[in-house]
């Protein structure tokens, strides 16, 4: 009888061992899919982080090309005599070509105390950015650009 009671003994607590498993393993897998699941949100919150500072990255630089084109039309400006007409240059201008990627500004408009710029940058023969940038000639002679929208 004492066996008896023994055996039983060993058979409820390997049973409870079981449960015990059973358990662990379930809070195992919980654990796991709440790990992978924050893993996984923190991947596409830096993903698209990445992705935001690229398009910032390459608005600044569209932003520096029509800069470009602003500083070539008041170079125009301040050599040109003032009884002779302004020239403004025909078509855009590349300052930047690696045969996919190609950056590229035009002086839209030219006088003589007004330039407008378009600064652009074409990816396989697409526009993927372009800025317009104007800039005022003061009677002193200062210079203000602004970001046309």
């Amino acid at each position: 009888m004492k066996k008896m009671m023994k055996l039983m003994q060993i058979l409820i607590h390997m049973k409870k061992m079981q449960q015990d498993k059973g358990k662990a393993f379930v809070t195992v897998l919980i654990f796991s899919s709440i790990v992978i699941v924050l893993c996984s949100a923190l991947f596409f919150v830096l993903l698209s982080e990445v992705k935001s500072n690229d398009a910032m990255a390459e608005r600044e630089t569209a932003i520096y090309v029509a800069y470009s084109g602003i500083e070539h039309g008041v170079n125009i400006i301040v050599n040109t005599p003032e009884d002779e007409e302004l020239v403004k240059p025909d078509g855009a201008i590349t300052i930047y070509d690696s045969g996919d990627t190609r950056y590229e500004y035009q002086v839209m408009e030219l006088a003589t105390s007004y330039v407008e710029a378009v600064g652009r940058i074409i990816k396989n023969g697409n526009v993927t950015m372009e800025v317009t940038l104007t800039a005022s000639v003061d009677a002193a002679g200062q210079v203000g650009i602004v970001k046309k929208q």
